[in-house]
Parts: structure tokens; C-alpha cells; sequence
């Protein structure tokens, strides 16, 4: 069902571009970035397995509420990108490079920001949101954050990459920073726990970040 409603969504906002290029190569777009959420979302439940099964159930509490807190970065990017990605479409190539460019140059401190204010005031979120047993998330929070922010750069560049009907390197990465993040979960979460998994999810998303971004550069040559 998640796989057939995200094939209608991508072929529904890339619709413009189905008259021009053919019913086939819009699937050829479509199946990696359906690909592509499904391997995210699996990433996302396999890191959440591996935590219960080295970690007592109350920290893996804690480990959820402070990944929620760091989410919230990629909340305030979300109506930011549903808002420039139109836009991005309707650029000739040359000004999709200049506008990706100065996208990135501006979402980068914004968002770093964001994550900042929400650090400084991770411990006041927490304390709001869940009982005081569970202040010990604020720190996880904070490593959250780190992860989320990669995460929301790496969620512009990857519009680039769509723009480009370049889904299938969106795809690689998304599969290799996944592999990155199961790998470090397995290797960090037996000696340091719940922050071994924030570490990992963090790491994982410096990966996507450093994958996508490169391959931005070698698809737009944006510097």
C-alpha cells in the first residue's frame, strides 16, 4: 500500500514532466524513489529493533523521545521543501544550478540554528513533553540533532537529484548510509547503549549528507 501510494504521489508532482519524456521513463524515475522510502523506513525500524534487543526497555524510551526532539528539525524543513521543490521544476537547468546553490547556502545556517535553539533547550523540551525519569533523553536529543540537520541538508540536495531524474543515485545513497547506520548500531549500541544509537543514526545521516552532496556537485556542478 505505501509503495502504491508513493508511486501516485512521485508520478502526480513529476506529472509535468510525463508528456515530455513517456510513461516509461517516468517509471524508471519513480521505482528507485519508492525504493528509496521503503529502505529509509526499514533503516529507521531496524535501528529501533537493534536498540530493544541490546537495551533494557526504559532506555529505549529514552532513545525515542530524544530522536523525536531531533526530528523536529526535519519538521521545520518539511514545508520549506513541499514549497521550493515546484519552483525548482519550473527552472530551466542553468537556474535550477543557481537556485539549488543559493538554497543550500541559506538552509545550511537556518537550519544549524534551528538545531542550536533546540539543543539549548532540550532539556526544558524534555522536561515538558515526559516525566522527569526521563531527563536523561535530552542528551540523546542533542546527538539527535546533529543527525537530523545532515538529514534536512541532505533532503535539498536531494531535490536536485530528482530535478535531474537522477533518483537512482538518491537510491545508492540512501542504501548505503542505511548500511552505515545498521553497521555502527551493531558495533556501538552493545558497549554504549542508547547513546551508541543516537551516535550511529547521526553518523549515518553525516554519510547521506557527504553522499548526496557529492553527488549534487557531480550532477550540477554546484560548488
Amino acid at each position: 500500500i505505501f509503495a502504491t501510494v508513493s508511486l501516485v504521489i512521485v508520478i502526480s508532482v513529476c506529472g509535468v514532466r510525463v508528456h515530455t519524456t513517456g510513461l516509461l521513463r517516468s517509471f524508471q524515475f519513480a521505482w528507485p524513489v519508492v525504493l528509496t522510502s521503503l529502505v529509509s523506513l526499514l533503516a529507521t525500524r531496524s535501528t529501533i529493533l537493534i536498540t530493544q534487543h541490546f537495551v533494557a526497555g526504559a532506555a529505549v524510551g529514552l532513545f525515542a523521545l530524544g530522536a523525536q526532539i531531533g526530528s523536529l528539525v526535519q519538521m521545520a524543513a518539511a514545508s520549506l521543501e513541499k514549497a521550493w521543490q515546484p519552483y525548482l521544476y519550473s527552472r530551466t537547468p542553468e537556474e535550477a544550478r543557481g537556485s539549488l546553490r543559493s538554497l543550500l547556502g541559506i538552509t545550511a545556517p537556518a537550519y544549524t540554528l534551528i538545531a542550536l535553539v533546540l539543543a539549548l533547550f532540550s532539556p526544558e523540551i524534555v522536561a515538558v513533553l515526559a516525566a522527569k525519569e526521563y531527563a536523561g533523553a535530552s542528551m540523546i536529543a542533542v546527538i539527535a540533532l546533529f543527525g537530523a540537520l545532515c538529514v534536512a541538508l541532505s533532503s535539498i540536495a536531494n531535490g536536485g537529484l530528482y530535478y535531474a531524474t537522477k533518483s537512482g543515485l538518491s537510491l545508492l545513497v540512501t542504501i548505503v548510509s542505511a548500511a552505515a547506520n545498521l553497521l555502527l548500531c551493531w558495533l556501538l549500541i552493545p558497549s554504549y547503549g542508547i547513546v551508541g544509537a543516537a551516535i550511529a543514526t547521526a553518523m549515518a545521516g553525516l554519510v547521506s549528507l557527504t553522499l548526496m552532496l557529492a553527488a549534487v556537485r557531480a550532477t550540477f556542478d554546484v560548488k
